[in-house]
């Protein structure tokens, strides 16, 4: 006989909170998320510039334009989590 694993799920339950490190499980601190940020934007910018530097030595011109518009893209997606961690900040402050 199998072991009583108890009632069945609903159809309409909800999913599972997720667990593990993000600005929506409230895991992490609000300096955790902003460090890590801060750790990715600085691993793709050097990247990005030995990918520039690369690309002038090759006279790839429209690489180095390219590059440059992923580290706007970059710096952006930077702005938005380092938003969010101050959000976080000053919710869990209250």
């Amino acid at each position: 006989m199998p072991p009583n694993r108890g009632p069945a799920p609903a159809d309409d339950a909800e999913p599972p909170e997720p667990e593990g490190f993000g600005f929506r499980t409230g895991v992490r601190s609000a300096r955790v998320a902003f460090g890590t940020a801060a750790f990715l934007l600085a691993m793709a910018t050097v990247l990005l510039v030995l990918g520039a530097v690369l690309a002038v030595q090759a006279r790839a011109w429209w690489g180095l334009a390219a590059l440059a518009l992923l580290e706007l893209c970059f710096v952006g997606a930077f702005a938005a989590l380092a938003a969010r961690a101050r959000a976080r900040r000053g919710r869990r402050g209250r």
